[in-house]
């Protein structure tokens, strides 16, 4: 019997575990990713193509922040893992190019927006006349910067500056020496602008008015007696014509005010033209009214008080 020496070695035959030798060879297709990095800063990314199960392409690569860049692999299977600057990582992502075209991938915004550092500064003036503009710059190591005093012409909008600095006041002073608005600005992405307005009007105050004054007392009339019974209120007044009942809230009914309450020690009646508070005391013409020191429906318990410690006591008979 015949021997044979050509014989393929088991290490070669060992290729029929993962290959079918009958199947027409297919090599890696190329498949691309677009890949957008919303991220500020810069980032890692690490990308592994494969085809058939095994490792094809294989690379890492930096993106710039708020960049984008196109990536090509050998693989119909990808594997893509993100670095961030910090260290911090996503993935790995798996993608299957199974209906061909390219892969659009999305780096999601992860580091924090960095804090503004500069203040950009306008002024807007609307005053037909010149205005003196001081300006106060606090920077970022505390230091107060004092630039010399401006004047803005009038009707004008100009750029004053940009500073890096943690703050910025602004005082405006009018042609008349009095102080106009103020501002007070920190860091931003925008311009800030002041806005200027004309100067106020001076207001005038008419000093040829007499300030208003109560209704002189009507002294025909005399408090004869105070009653209340469930949400009634009245004050029983005598003279003039005969007797009248004045009710809570009758307006101008007493002296051309309005009966506000009813006190143990006499009618409490509100004047509409000056604010006062008046106590009609009972047994007492209107002529003996008397002038409380409250100011506000709040105040008239202790106004009564002390109007009642200081009235003078009746002699005994």
């Amino acid at each position: 019997m015949p021997f044979r020496t050509d014989v393929a070695p088991d290490s070669y035959l060992a290729i029929l575990h993962d290959r079918n030798i009958l199947r027409e060879f297919i090599p890696a297709p190329t498949n691309t990713i677009m890949i957008d990095n919303l991220d500020r800063k810069m980032v890692g990314i690490k990308a592994e193509f494969s085809f058939d199960g095994k490792p094809e392409t294989q690379f890492t690569k930096g993106v710039e922040g708020k960049s984008q860049v196109q990536v090509e692999g050998k693989g119909d299977v990808v594997d893509l893992t993100i670095a961030y600057a910090d260290g911090h990582t996503v993935g790995p992502v798996r993608h299957e190019f199974k209906t061909g075209g390219a892969w659009a991938y999305k780096i999601a915004k992860y580091t924090p927006d960095e804090l503004p550092k500069m203040i950009h500064l306008a002024v807007q003036s609307t005053s037909p006349e010149e205005v003196l503009l001081n300006i106060v710059v606090t920077t970022n190591d505390n230091k107060q910067l004092r630039p010399p005093t401006m004047l803005i012409e009038p009707n004008q909008t100009i750029d004053i500056g940009e500073w890096e600095a943690t703050q910025i006041q602004t005082s405006v002073v009018y042609r008349s020496k009095k102080p106009g608005p103020t501002g007070n600005y920190l860091p931003s992405e925008t311009k800030q602008t002041l806005t200027i307005p004309p100067e106020p009007d001076e207001v005038v105050i008419d000093t040829t008015r007499p300030p208003p004054q109560d209704p002189p007392a009507d002294d025909q009339y005399t408090v004869a007696g105070l009653w209340t019974y469930r949400d009634v209120q009245e004050m029983i007044v005598t003279g003039g014509t005969g007797r009248k009942v004045i009710t809570l809230h009758d307006e101008g009914a007493v002296d051309g005010g309005n009966l506000l309450a009813v006190h143990p020690l006499g009618g409490v009646v509100y004047m509409p033209a000056t604010g006062n508070y008046y106590i009609y005391p009972l047994g007492k013409s209107f002529g003996k009214r008397k002038l409380l020191s409250a100011r506000t429906e709040d105040e008239l318990a202790d106004a009564i008080d002390d109007w009642s410690r200081t009235k003078p006591v009746a002699s005994a008979q």
